[in-house]
């Protein structure tokens, strides 16, 4: 086999696997722009949020990750644990802090953080305030 042939063959090989490392690292969104990645956690929160202002329990719990909503089912079901949590409303968007696939978005007096899952954003603990020394309360976390 000719030298030429031998590297264009690993150019090519290289290529395939470049576009699919971009393919997969976009699936995940861990790869978007900073402030889509802020975007969509802020809109996933948000989300949350209005369902549970909007007494929609079974919605939230669709939005919550697997273990969150494995740890509140511990005691009860999921909608209902999460009506009983009594969450601060959370209308007002303050920071936004995204680290590839995690987030935490302050909405009022709450804090969310949050988690990609499948390709998704979801809530991974709600109802958080600073707890110093250590770094947040939560009233709804995984376990």
């Amino acid at each position: 086999m000719s030298e030429r042939v031998v590297s264009d063959h690993r150019i090519s090989r290289k290529l395939q696997f470049a576009v699919s490392a971009a393919v997969l690292c976009v699936a995940v969104t861990g790869c978007g722009s900073v402030a889509d990645r802020e975007g969509a956690a802020r809109e996933a929160a948000l989300d949350f949020h209005r369902a549970i202002e909007a007494g929609d329990f079974d919605r939230a719990c669709g939005l919550l990750t697997p273990a969150t909503r494995q740890a509140l089912e511990q005691d009860d079901s999921c909608p209902t644990a999460l009506h009983d949590a009594d969450l601060p409303s959370g209308d007002q968007v303050g920071v936004v802090e995204v680290w590839g696939q995690a987030a935490q978005v302050g909405l009022g007096p709450d804090t969310v953080f949050l988690t990609v899952f499948d390709g998704s954003w979801l809530v991974r603990a709600v109802g958080c305030q600073p707890d110093p020394p250590g770094p947040y309360d939560c009233s709804v976390e995984a376990g």
